[in-house]
């Protein structure tokens, strides 16, 4: 495998659809049950405040997962993500963020005279609540300001979701003679033989109360794109 670097059109020119492994920390409460069965003294439950070890002490799950993007070849962009049947944790739905973020494209380098890894497209999500940008091979998306009180537990403010993709290909000496990538990142290929482009996705998502890591999630996608009809 080798980097690639996906450009505009090589990420919009899809879907992409992979399988999640979800992690999420499980509530120091729900592990201090007391036991009652057997002889002797009943065992004495930690308190809250007791230091403990958090080694595995995390609950685990799959789940199936697309993602896309839509460009309206201008200035408009979406990112958005379907969840799946799951098998254990299931991934939070509680930022929105997760789900659907729409926004702008403030910086768009991809038709100056650069080299393509060291163009950038730079968008503005969410009415300027998340930043994100595309350079190279990577992706990312995090919060433009993160403000974190426990005083003001009234207000119910979304977890942050901070986001890092990197995409992927086949070596060139592994791909089909017949398949090639234009300079934008598009692929041409012929319908017999179509190269698979990959992309492993992290993301997080923070309390927005403490600042605590409330879940973890990595996935990895191949990009699905629409079969050419032929007359």
């Amino acid at each position: 495998m080798q980097l690639y670097n996906v450009g505009m059109f090589g990420l919009t020119s899809g879907v992409w659809l992979g399988d999640a492994f979800i992690r999420e920390s499980i509530v120091p409460s729900k592990l201090q049950q007391t036991s009652s069965k057997g002889f002797g003294k009943k065992e004495e439950t930690k308190r809250n405040d007791d230091k403990e070890d958090r080694f595995a002490t995390w609950s685990l799950g799959v789940q199936k997962a697309t993602m896309q993007f839509e460009w309206d070849y201008g200035t408009s962009i979406a990112q958005r993500c379907n969840w799946g049947r799951c098998m254990g944790t299931a991934t939070s739905l509680s930022s929105m963020a997760n789900i659907r973020s729409e926004g702008l494209i403030v910086v768009n380098e991809a038709r100056r005279m650069k080299k393509r890894e060291e163009k950038r497209v730079i968008f503005d999500f969410d009415g300027g609540n998340y930043l994100a940008g595309l350079i190279g091979s990577c992706y990312f998306r995090a919060p433009r300001y993160m403000t974190f009180s426990q005083q003001s537990q009234s207000i119910r403010r979304e977890p942050y979701l901070t986001e890092y993709m990197i995409f992927f290909r086949p070596k060139s000496d592994e791909l089909s003679p017949s398949a090639a990538t234009t300079s934008l990142g598009s692929i041409e290929a012929d319908i017999d033989s179509v190269p698979e482009y990959y992309c492993s996705r992290t993301s997080r998502l923070y309390n927005s109360q403490d600042g605590s890591l409330m879940q973890g999630s990595t996935a990895f996608f191949a990009l699905q794109q629409p079969q050419m009809e032929t007359e």
